[in-house]
Formats: structure tokens, sequence, C-alpha cells
């Protein structure tokens, strides 16, 4: 952990203007400083790895809430009395006896009542045949469950089936409302509070609530607090991930972010691979929680600031000595650094005013290390568009991307490898769109992705029934685009909000995402009326959102803006089509 208490004999101070040319050339000054040391390499992994978990935690509902085949059970008592009675061994055959049968399916929800049971004639008990049909039924109480694929989930253990079913619902739906608040929250408290603090805290948050839902016995109580594992997980990825961009050199920062967004295709395949080791949620849960407590305390040793959060804080003094030790250079080499660059440097305007001014035409004005808030977002008029943009492509590719991944068990087979192979195509999708990014950039990566993905969720539907192979196919090539969308539109936001608003930007972004996440439980439920109009639904979705992207700048090859003023020069280069850029080497 670094001290900031204590000078070394060495430490030199930094003069006003040598903090001007930092603060103007952040980027500049951290390439030529580099990044890559000991102790930068291990805070990026130990959050690599915290994201990982928390991304199992996310996705974990496929098992911890997997469906179990059930069946009615009678009560003790009566099941003892029967057997005295006609002299016979209660069975499974007994069991699916005393239950009518509906359609020629034997009923799970309800069964004959005890009387019913006790008068009926031992032959009926032994006969190969069900009992004679009856009026005397009543709902189920108890369920057996069937353990071939799992010993126990949370509907075996809750008794979420037959008139209980809708629970199951409520628990994913506060789940992906708790991931919404803390996309809100953390992205708005990180900007005020920095990054370092808001990841501590969610790494903390999900060890506690992750082993308490693992504890709790009523269902209720457990969902309350599988909403606190979602605010927490969120939490981990947008405080994680805008730290990593803000101290990461402009050439890596594609590779950075596309392997966090890996971390998610990683967390699924180790997941699948725990979920069939261990088939008892309640301990699988813990499998997943362990390791965050061992994380947390070597976060806490290793971990700093971002010293561009404290730059744009008016704390400069303390960034410029975090990055000396972050980067492992001297005061002599960072000043000769600085000495460099100072030709380049322009001064920066002081402002007389603590409030977020305004010129002529009502644009919030947000120059240098001040601050800005949520509101300037919405007030300033190239932000406001650039968001609104950023909404809607957050929504929807969060809303396919979970709807096409919770709907994996929709496919035969083995849901282990199933889930396996869903977290496996997401590998390629995420690494495949760094080079795309490279080749062509962020607009026309993302504007791509939808395109593609919209044609193959909508192409489903045309699928003659039968042809399995295909809807498969198309299924992939989905998922594919969809998680590329998905680590570009990260890395296209950050890259487009100035450093004093972006962690509100993604925050809220974030939070529209989980909106998106919300809504596409409920288009799945469309699949009850046809099973192709979830598909239709969110091709439709992809491919508005396609359209949109096209109206927004590219930022390959640019700084990071700092201030509001530099996003809206950004803004202003949006009329370069993506047919000149794509055609443009030099791009």
């Amino acid at each position: 952990m670094i001290k900031m208490g204590k000078k070394s004999k060495n430490s030199a101070v930094f003069t006003e203007n040598e903090i001007v040319i930092f603060e103007n050339n952040f980027d500049e000054v951290l390439e030529k400083a580099g990044c890559f040391n000991a102790r930068s390499i291990t805070i990026f992994v130990v959050m690599y790895i915290v994201i990982m978990f928390g991304a199992m935690h996310i996705g974990g509902v496929v098992f911890l809430a997997a469906k179990m085949d059930h069946q009615c059970v009678v009560d003790d008592e009566t099941m003892d009395l029967v057997s005295e009675k006609c002299h016979i061994n209660w069975t499974e055959s007994e069991t699916m006896k005393s239950s009518p049968v509906v359609e020629n399916k034997t009923s799970k929800c309800t069964r004959y009542s005890n009387e019913y049971l006790l008068n009926m004639s031992c032959s009926s008990w032994t006969s190969g045949s069900s009992l004679p049909p009856s009026g005397h039924i009543e709902p189920c109480e108890a369920w057996s469950y069937d353990q071939s694929v799992f010993q126990s989930t949370i509907i075996s253990d809750f008794n979420l089936v037959c008139s209980n079913t809708w629970k199951t619902n409520v628990s994913q739906m506060l789940l992906m409302f708790g991931v919404l608040i803390g996309a809100l929250v953390v992205g708005i408290c990180s900007d005020r509070f920095g990054r370092r603090p808001l990841f501590i805290i969610c790494l903390l948050a999900l060890l506690v609530s992750a082993i308490l839902s693992s504890i709790v016995k009523d269902y209720w109580l457990f969902s309350v607090v599988r909403m606190m594992v979602g605010l927490a997980s969120i939490g981990l990825c947008v405080s994680g991930y805008v730290y990593a961009m803000e101290i990461m050199v402009t050439k890596y920062r594609v590779l950075f972010g596309q392997a966090i967004h890996a971390t998610f295709s990683f967390g699924f395949m180790f997941f699948a691979l725990f979920g069939y080791l261990e088939r008892r949620w309640v301990y699988l849960n813990y499998i997943i929680a362990a390791p965050l407590a061992l994380l947390l305390v070597i976060y806490l040793c290793v971990s700093a600031e971002s010293p561009r959060w404290l730059v744009s804080k008016k704390r400069s003094q303390e960034g410029l000595k975090v990055f000396r030790q972050l980067t492992k250079k001297d005061d002599h080499t960072l000043k000769s650094i600085l000495k460099v660059l100072e030709k380049n440097t322009t001064p920066i305007l002081k402002k007389s005013s603590s409030s977020v001014p305004y010129n002529d035409s009502d644009e919030v004005i947000v120059e240098g290390n001040e601050s800005g808030n949520t509101v300037t977002i919405f007030r300033n008029p190239v932000l406001r568009k650039i968001s609104f943009i950023f909404f809607y492509n957050w929504f929807a590719v969060t809303c396919i991307y979970y709807g096409l991944t919770l709907n994996t068990s929709s496919l035969a087979g083995d849901p282990f490898l199933n889930f396996f192979l869903s977290g496996l195509v997401e590998i390629p999708a995420n690494f495949g769109a760094v080079l795309l990014i490279k080749l062509w950039g962020r607009r026309p990566t993302v504007c791509l992705g939808n395109t593609v993905c919209g044609v193959a969720l909508v192409a489903m539907v045309l699928v003659p029934e039968g042809y399995q192979a295909v809807d498969t196919t198309l299924y992939l090539i989905g998922k594919f685009c969809a998680t590329a969308i998905f680590s570009t539109i990260y890395l296209y936001t950050v890259e487009l909000y100035p450093t004093p608003l972006r962690g509100n930007g993604v925050g809220i972004c974030s939070g529209f995402a989980r909106i998106g996440g919300l809504t596409s439980l409920l288009i799945l439920m469309l699949g009850q009326i046809n099973t192709t109009l979830p598909y239709l639904t969110f091709g439709a979705i992809a491919l508005v959102a396609g359209f949109l992207i096209v109206l927004l700048p590219e930022t390959k090859g640019t700084k990071l803006p700092e201030t509001v003023r530099d996003s809206e020069d950004l803004y202003k280069r949006r009329n370069f089509t993506i047919i000149q850029q794509c055609s443009c080497k030099n791009s």
C-alpha cells in the first residue's frame, strides 16, 4: 500500500509549471515512463481475477437455479400405513401412483388425498396400472427431486416448483436489479471518492454477500442478498475497467480492455468446470466466494489510486507521487520527461468560480482539472447526444448478450458442456475484436457486429423445424457478435467521455445495460408464445443499434479526452464516414 505521509530524502518538489505539463500531457508522460513493472502487473492480474470471479457470480444463476425434475411425494405416515396394510415396500412406482394422470402425464403439482390413498384396495396398489381417477385431489406440499444431474439447487432447497415457480424469476430479476443499481452508484461514487476505494468496497461486499447467500434459509432473504451480489459484481467491473484504462498506455489500451472482457469468458468456463465437479449449489457458491478473501488482502497490499483521477480532482502533486511509485521512476527521470514535453504545453485557464461555467450557447465548460458532475453529461449538448446513443447501444448489447447466455439451457446436450462452450466462443470474439479495432476502429467494429448479429438472429425465424445445426450456428454467430460488441463498447465509451466525467458516464451507460439485462428476461418469456419471437426481437434491437452508432465519432489513435472541450472536438469529426475510415490506411 502506498504511504503518502513521508517524503524520501531524494524526493523533489514539482513546480507548478511541471504539474501543468503533467496534467496536459498525461498520456505522453505515461508513454515515456512506461507502465509495465512487477507492481503494476500484479495489480492488473489481481483485478482481472477478481472480475472473473464476479462474472461467475453473475452467471452463476445458470447452475444455482438450474431446473430439476420433480415429483409429488406422500407424507411418511401415509406411506407407512399403506405399506403395512398391503405388505408392500413403498417405491418410486407407488409415488407415481399417488398422483393423478393428466393428459397422459403424471401430475407433478397435485396428488390424491391421504384419505383416498388409505381407502384404496391393496389390489390397486399391487397392480401395474394407475389408481382409479378420483375427485379427492389436493395440491402437493412436498416433492422429491431428480439428482441425476444436480444434487441440489435453489429450486430443490426452496421448493420453487408448481405454484412457486414464479419466485425463480423474481430472484433473477433482483440480481439484475442489483447489477443496475451497482452500475449507477459505483460509477458516480468512483468519480467522487476514487477508483481504488470503490473497488475495495465492492470486493468486500461481494465476499460477504456471496457467503451469506449460501447460509440464509429464507428464500426472500436469499433474493435480497443476491441483489447485493449483483451490485458488488458489476461494481468491480465498472471501477476496475475505468482504472485499468486510465493507467494504461494508448497502444496497449485495446488489448487490455479486451482482456478484461475475456474474464467473463474464462469465468464462465471455469464455473462450468466447478459446477461439473460440485453439484450442490451451496458448496459451489463457497468455491467461487472463498478465493475473494485472499484476493482482497493482496489488492490492499499492492494497489494504488489512479493518478489520472487524482489530477482531475486538483490533487496533481499527489498524483505525481503515485505515478512515480506505479511506474518505478525517480523524480529526476520524471522531471526530465516533463522538460521534454514542456514545449507542447498550453497554459490552463484558471476559473474564478467553483461552479460549473456555461458559455453563450449554454454549454457546460469543464477545462483542465475542473471536475463537473453528472448533470454536466445531460446539460452539455454534445455529451447529451453521445450519451443517448451509448445508452441505447449498451442497453441493446446487454439485452442480447444475457438473453442468449441465459437461453443456453435451451440447447440440447450436457448443460455443463453447453455453458463451457458458451464461454469458449467468447474468447475468439473478444480478441478477434482487437484485430478489427486496430484495423478499422471502434465505430466500424460496433456497427458491423450489430448488423451481423441482427441478421443472424432474425434469420433464425426463417429456419425450418428440424434444422438444429443451422439454428445452433446462427445462435453462436449472434453470441459471437454480441460478445465482440460488448467488449468494444466499453472501450469506445471510455475514450469519448472526459476524465472528470468518465466514471459517471460509464456508470450510467452500465445502468442502461442492466435495464437491458432485465428486459432480456421479459423477452425470453415471449418464447412461451412462439420459440422464435425472442430471437426476432433481439435481432431488431441489434439492427437499430448498428444504425445509431454511425452517428458517433471515431476514437482510434486519439488521446483520452481530459475536458469536455476535448470531447466536443472529437465529436466534430463525426462526419468522417465509416467507408472513408475503413479505406484510409493512415487513420
